[in-house]
């Protein structure tokens, strides 16, 4: 019986080829430990950068001349920490530093640690615009008023491009691609309250004009309290005037929904 005979090349090749692949694996370990140790300290460290609010402002401004051609300044900065992912700024266009024009930006994290900024620029300025195109239909029904137009939403995006115009509002959907706005109008006492059909065809013609949002009408009872209304005065008309005075309504494009408080 001749002896057997074993293959010790074949058995070597295999006992080097698993020790190759070891090596390769515990490489490739190596590697992405390595980078998720990089990540975390590139992470921590631009984190670090932003708890300086300086720095914080420096980078909002940046990014606001950049997105929008402008010089803008920072009023201040409501800085977000805890739970809370994000730092929120207010600032104006060097243009107009009043209230009408204040400019929200928020940054938030990314997973870099770095801020992705968004504002509401956009809106804040199509608001004088928006409030010429709402006043000549206000106009046609009402003499005795005073009326502001905001922006109203709880998120901020960049949805809108930053050459966004008025009429590019009538081909996008509101508060899906921006927040809906609100028409605050304030009637003095020489104005009739009680027309109901004059009220209902002028929510039928700004439906009609492509509004979509929501409309705050006072009635107001005293021509001193009339003269209080202004924009973004809300505490001082609510202190001087009942509640009841007031009532609102909800412009869709299919349908007008009001709640009466008289």
């Amino acid at each position: 019986m001749e002896p057997v005979v074993i293959n010790d090349t074949v058995s070597n090749n295999k006992g080097g080829m698993l020790k190759k692949i070891k090596m390769i694996l515990l490489i490739l370990i190596g590697i992405a430990v390595l980078f998720l140790a990089a990540c975390i300290a590139i992470k921590s460290y631009n984190h670090s950068k932003y708890q300086d609010e300086f720095y914080v402002q420096q980078e909002a401004l940046e990014y606001m001349q950049e997105r929008y051609n402008e010089e803008f300044i920072v009023m201040y900065n409501r800085g977000m920490g805890g739970a809370y992912n994000y730092v929120q700024l207010y600032a104006y266009p060097v243009t107009h530093r009043d209230e009408m024009h204040k400019i929200e930006i928020q940054g938030y994290y990314n997973k870099w640690g770095k801020l992705d900024f968004y504002d509401d620029y956009v809106v804040v300025r199509l608001t004088e615009e928006y409030e010429a195109y709402v006043g000549e239909i206000i106009n046609i029904y009402y003499k005795d008023y005073k009326f502001f137009v905001e922006f109203h939403g709880e998120w901020i995006t960049n949805n809108l491009t930053s050459n966004t115009e008025l009429n590019d509002l009538w081909k996008l959907k509101p508060n899906v691609d921006y927040p809906l706005p609100v028409i605050y109008i304030y009637l003095s006492p020489r104005e009739e309250s009680n027309n109901k059909d004059k009220l209902n065809e002028f929510l039928n013609t700004l439906q009609e004009k492509k509004y979509r949002g929501r409309v705050d009408l006072w009635y107001m009872k005293a021509q001193d309290k009339f003269e209080l209304a202004e924009r973004n005065n809300w505490s001082d008309i609510m202190r001087y005037t009942d509640y009841d005075d007031m009532v609102t309504y909800f412009i869709y494009s299919d349908e007008i929904k009001g709640m009466e408080n008289k």
